[in-house]
């Protein structure tokens, strides 16, 4: 039997009360800091940065997350936009070439911006292009590469909760103890809440480990002090 995907609503544009939706905001926001972060904390590593031009790409990661949020969500005329509500990330794709370039002795920092901005312009430019070619990605299309994108990311998780990349005990205890308790908690409140609690399962997973580590004295905020 054919289904047409594009009558179908699931509840999609259903619009919840305020704090709802602000609860699950913050959820979705938390759930894509972590991974936004990683890459400019790979990258800068990698390019032995210094702590401040990490924080400067860093927020510039995150300025440049927020805006093509905005734009996604909220469109531009007919032409620019999806109009659903998602929190745009980074792709883990271009760490590999974001590192070579910045390790060229003659591109450097600058030479990466530049390759940055270039790749952008070339995206939009291709937009018309990858339109006209949407028939080519069914549901069954898209929702198997979407699945592999999230299979293909596990390792970036288990290294995480390790400790990270290249720290000096990765597997300790407490990492790994840390990284236990948020998706324990996260699949028992999935599992076992009850309505609108069962959606913030991610968010209950996360304050839960984030209480354990400032109880065990591992959480430090000197470096957003201000001074």
């Amino acid at each position: 039997m054919d289904v047409n995907y594009r009558n179908v609503n699931n509840g999609v544009d259903t619009i919840l009360p305020t704090g709802k939706m602000l609860t699950l905001g913050l959820q979705h926001v938390l759930v894509m800091y972590a991974g936004a972060v990683t890459v400019p904390l790979i990258v800068g590593g990698a390019l032995n940065l210094s702590t401040e031009e990490i924080a400067l790409l860093i927020s510039a990661d995150l300025l440049c997350c927020g805006i093509v949020s905005f734009l996604q969500a909220f469109g531009i005329g007919s032409w620019l936009g999806i109009r659903l509500p998602v929190m745009m990330g980074i792709s883990y794709a271009g760490i590999a070439p974001m590192i070579a370039i910045g390790l060229m002795p003659d591109m450097g920092l600058p030479g990466l911006y530049g390759a940055i901005i270039s790749a952008g312009v070339i995206g939009v430019l291709i937009v018309p292009l990858v339109i006209k070619l949407l028939w080519l990605f069914p549901p069954l299309v898209t929702g198997t590469t979407l699945t592999s994108l999230g299979t293909g990311l596990f390792s970036v998780a288990i290294i995480w909760a390790g400790g990270g990349y290249g720290v000096e005990d990765f597997g300790a205890p407490l990492y790994l103890g840390s990284a236990g308790l948020v998706v324990l908690v996260t699949l028992l409140v999935a599992r076992w809440g009850r309505g609108f609690l069962s959606s913030l399962s991610i968010l209950i997973g996360l304050a839960a480990g984030l209480l354990l580590t400032i109880a065990l004295g591992e959480v430090s905020f000197t470096g957003v002090a201000r001074r």
